[in-house]
């Protein structure tokens, strides 16, 4: 993976008569001019957040050595056992998804069937409005 840095700052610091006049520390570099332009790193890092250029890695033991063979069978079983370990994952949230979907639709045909009772018992009330007792509202708090 190299490194991409924006053509304006290469272009400041080449073109430039005097070296000295660039300390990378000043303000003189100019930020990326367009969205395509990454300086380094990954998308949303903050520059400090890039990392070393290079990273401190061991190198890999020879092809067909007996320790190369047991980090790759122990390579290959800690990915075998990731990608069920998130195959699981998916599987439980799917399940967990159909479970609030159905609970949801139970949910709504409840809300349905109690907004109709509510309107009837309204439009009954209404109707027989006029004939209700006088301390009708008083019964009906106790």
């Amino acid at each position: 993976e190299g490194e991409e840095y924006s053509t304006c700052d290469i272009e400041s610091i080449v073109n430039s008569p005097s070296q000295s006049e660039h300390d990378v520390t000043s303000s003189t570099l100019t930020p990326p001019t367009s969205p395509f332009e990454i300086v380094r790193g990954r998308p949303g890092r903050k520059p400090s957040a890039a990392g070393p250029l290079r990273p401190n890695r061991k190198k890999q033991p020879p092809k067909g050595t007996e320790e190369y063979v047991d980090k790759r069978v122990r390579n290959n079983l800690a990915v075998r056992k990731s990608r069920d370990k998130a195959k699981k994952k998916q599987q439980e949230t799917e399940q967990r998804v159909h479970e609030l979907s159905t609970e949801n639709e139970n949910l709504q045909k409840k809300l349905d069937l109690l907004t109709k009772e509510l309107n009837v018992l309204k439009s009954l009330f209404i109707n027989v409005g006029a004939s209700l007792p006088t301390k009708f509202d008083e019964i009906m708090s106790r």
